[in-house]
């Protein structure tokens, strides 16, 4: 049987790197986003109002396994809320729990039985940006019904690659190979255009300033989600091509033209799938398909490097990566509910008072808005009494 504790002090988040790695399949490509230095460097990022606390399952001293949670507080309808919310946002391409190999389903089982009978106190957790097949979607499903909330979240796109440029190409809709062969015109006629990959550490710290730059400059800059619009993202993207970079899995691609760099994506590569991480081109060079040139110049590189044999382009089926591939994956967020009062209230404000009010016309949302303070009492109350029985 599997010991589970938390760890809750940063000394020993820290601390744990090694073991933690030890638990990654190198052969996994994802896995690389459930590194040590991935998920610290975010906590570090976003974690701001919050403790670590990292389920740990062993065996006789073995390491088996890590869900890494946050837990902080906030309120919600007057009640203070305790959430242990995964280590994840917008910023993580993917999140899972870690386990050994061998270990998956026992691992799963421990933590949710932690979860539901042994963890003190909690009344929700959110999990983001698990993908269908995930150990953690085994978690969820470990969940009663009345305790877990399940959405689609995403579908992100992929491509296979393996084969020559012209192959792809030539398989790509007739109207999406005139954009392409336009658009090369396009650029050819606006100046000398340059594919610049940097992928050396020096090179990418260096490379980060013009990064940050264009990000300011694209439509994500003009509202505020770009890859350096807050001190948060900057912290968090400048630690990753930092620490990542050192093992040789980040790549930053530029498109300077003119001179002047206008577009770039940030990657990481590994296990054979390269992942588009984060995109942005200048606005002023829009009309000139800056960032379609960019996107053909790296699918073209790709189909000559015979270890990358799929790109992997993350994030929501846009319709301009579904112009390369009606492939993708499924990703779904989750929320979690304790076996408290409180936690019984947000159950059933979740999973029935609100899928109700959301198809009522908006004089009777408005209503029920009022009311919700009025019935918070009431419904903690009966939860109560109800887990009383």
């Amino acid at each position: 049987m599997l010991h589970v504790r938390c760890i809750d002090r940063l000394e020993e988040f820290d601390a744990m790197r090694s073991a933690w790695n030890s638990l990654i399949d190198p052969a996994v490509p994802q896995a690389v986003f459930l590194r040590h230095e991935f998920v610290r460097t975010w906590f570090e990022a976003y974690g701001s109002g919050g403790t670590p606390h990292l389920l740990v399952a062993t065996r006789g001293g073995s390491l088996r396994g890590i869900l890494p949670l946050r837990s902080w507080r906030e309120r919600f309808a007057g009640l203070p809320v305790r959430r242990l919310d995964l280590m994840a946002n917008g910023h993580s391409p993917c999140a899972d729990l870690l386990a050994a190999p061998g270990f998956e389903a026992e691992v799963v089982s421990a933590f949710a039985a932690h979860l539901q009978d042994n963890e003190p106190a909690w009344d929700a957790s959110g999990l983001a940006e698990i993908h269908v097949d995930a150990n953690l979607a085994r978690l969820i499903e470990r969940f009663p019904p009345g305790w877990r909330s399940v959405v689609p979240q995403r579908r992100a796109p992929y491509m296979r690659l393996g084969m020559q440029w012209e192959e792809l190409r030539g398989a790509l809709s007739k109207n999406f190979q005139r954009v392409l062969r336009n658009n090369r015109n396009r650029i050819a006629r606006s100046g000398t255009a340059r594919i610049e990959l940097l992928q050396e550490p020096a090179a990418l710290a260096a490379g980060l300033a013009d990064m940050f730059a264009i990000g300011e400059r694209s439509w994500q800059g003009a509202s505020g989600s770009a890859v350096g619009s807050n001190a948060a993202n900057r912290l968090f993207y400048s630690r990753l091509v930092d620490e990542l970079g050192a093992l040789g899995v980040v790549r930053l691609w530029f498109l300077n033209l003119g001179g002047r760099r206008v577009a770039f994506e940030l990657h990481v590569v590994h296990a054979g799938v390269e992942f588009g991480l984060k995109t942005g081109y200048d606005r002023d060079t829009e009309q000139q398909g800056t960032g379609t040139f960019l996107d053909q110049s790296i699918v073209e590189q790709l189909c000559a490097e015979p270890h990358v044999t799929e790109y992997d382009l993350l994030g929501d089926s846009d319709a301009y990566k579904l112009r390369w591939t009606p492939l993708g994956r499924d990703y779904v967020r989750a929320t979690l509910f304790g076996a408290g009062a409180n936690a019984r209230f947000l159950s059933l404000w979740n999973l029935k008072f609100k899928p109700v009010l959301r198809r009522a016309p908006a004089a009777h949302r408005l209503r029920a808005a009022m009311f919700r303070a009025v019935i918070v009492g009431d419904c903690v109350a009966a939860a109560a009494h109800g887990m009383g029985q």
